[in-house]
């Protein structure tokens, strides 16, 4: 399946200050599961674009504290039309990152550390696309691309200390998931892909930094520190693709959709279980995204199109 190079799915939209009104889905639900997993009486919480702008997508959020403690970035347009990525906090409001060194027209942000300290995502520069991770005391730096992966790189995640990015260089064939540690900013590590398959990118990082999850070709994969190897997820009866969408603070319990080749549906891994079909919604589902999870591992949540209830979120717990 085709990578995503636009976040596109596991976003909202909120209401503008112009009085245009966007649906909104996920992050009222996603900022409770994530402060509160065991509450399930959430609301929902608005985050305006920038200035001029009609619309706001948020991709991450950083799991310290609540309230105040909470960030969420993603992007918004502006009154231009352009895109940039974003750090909101409830109390600053939605803020611009700006464009990369040598970018002219957009940027987006992908994910944010604990501390809210570092953001990775990506934007133009120099009439290409390129992974960047942001910090409040360096602003922007660029990811380098992979030897042999042409001139476009993505960073989609980072672990819970900010130091360690994940995410792919290049496009198509040529697409790797890869490593990216700040502490030496020239290098970067390719993970490789699995056997019979062609690409590969790294959709997640374990907060412990141990784990890189992602999707390789059509299968799901589960990259380790320790030992350097990509390993394939599994298969569950009819699957056709797969992708790894999270994985949990050790690297221990992994989730993500699969498809039959028509619906979508969501899975969870672990290294006690393989891999475990998620079960429908009460009024049955055509599509079941796991976006997120929690660090022990037992609280998911993300996008459904359920049949009663339409395009909403869900939230998964053992029980």
């Amino acid at each position: 399946m085709p990578h995503e190079t636009r976040p596109t799915t596991h976003f909202i939209r909120t209401p503008s200050r112009s009085g245009g009104l966007f649906p909104a889905w996920v992050l009222g639900l996603l900022l409770a599961a994530l402060i509160a997993p065991a509450a399930l009486g959430q609301m929902i919480l608005p985050i305006y674009p920038l200035p001029g702008g009609n619309s706001v997508r948020i991709a991450g959020l950083n799991s310290f504290g609540t309230g105040s403690g909470v960030n969420a970035v993603g992007y918004s347009d502006n009154a231009a039309g352009q895109d940039r990525a974003i750090n909101w906090t409830s109390t600053g409001g939605t803020t611009s990152l700006g464009l990369l060194p040598g970018g002219t027209l957009n940027s987006y942000a992908q994910a944010i550390n604990y501390d809210k300290t570092a953001i990775v995502g990506y934007g133009d520069s120099g009439g290409n696309t390129r992974a960047f991770r942001w910090t409040t005391t360096g602003g922007f730096t660029i990811i380098p691309l992979l030897p042999g992966t042409g001139s476009f790189n993505q960073a989609i995640a980072i672990n819970q200390g900010g130091g360690i990015v994940t995410g792919v260089s290049g496009i198509g064939a040529s697409a790797r998931a890869y490593r990216w540690d700040y502490t030496t900013p020239a290098a970067i590590l390719n993970l490789g892909v699995l056997p019979g398959q062609s690409s590969s990118a790294g959709r997640a990082v374990s907060g412990d930094a141990s784990t890189i999850v992602g999707v390789s070709g059509s299968r799901a994969f589960r990259w380790l520190l320790s030992s350097g190897t990509m390993t394939d997820l599994g298969a569950l009866p009819g699957q056709v693709w797969a992708m790894a969408e999270a994985v949990n603070y050790d690297g221990t319990v992994i989730t993500g959709r699969y498809s039959n080749g028509g619906s979508e549906f969501g899975f969870r891994w672990s290294t006690t279980t393989g891999i475990v079909a998620l079960p429908p919604t009460l009024a049955g589902n055509i599509v079941l995204r796991p976006r997120s999870i929690t660090g022990d591992g037992n609280t998911i949540v993300g996008q459904v199109a359920d049949n009663a209830a339409g395009l909403t979120a869900f939230i998964w717990t053992p029980s």
